[in-house]
């Protein structure tokens, strides 16, 4: 999946889904404190696996994916494209680091 499809998705979601209407007014603040809930809950499940708790690691995936998903509406607020700034951040690092590996 492209971030596009995901950005214009959400987009649609939050303009025409009742349980979403509370959030158009967000500001940049509440989508950052969304994203950082998500983490949180998270690391609460990786906490889990760490000390031998039996976690699904789906639900680990469920928690990445909701904080993609927060950071591409969030980025979307903002007028960015999240999927060029991961390619931009992943090419910097490449060259920070010397690798030839870019995407």
């Amino acid at each position: 999946m492209e971030f596009s499809h995901l950005t214009h998705a959400s987009r649609l979601r939050n303009q025409t889904s009742a349980a979403y209407h509370n959030c158009l007014d967000w500001s940049l603040a509440d989508w950052s404190n969304a994203i950082a809930g998500e983490t949180g809950e998270m690391c609460n499940l990786i906490k889990k696996i760490r000390r031998g708790d039996s976690i699904d690691v789906k639900d680990v995936g469920k928690e990445l994916a909701d904080i993609v998903i927060y950071a591409d509406l969030l980025a979307d607020q903002l007028g960015l494209d999240l999927g060029e700034c991961v390619r931009q951040k992943f090419n910097e690092v490449s060259d920070r680091i010397g690798s030839n590996i870019k995407v």
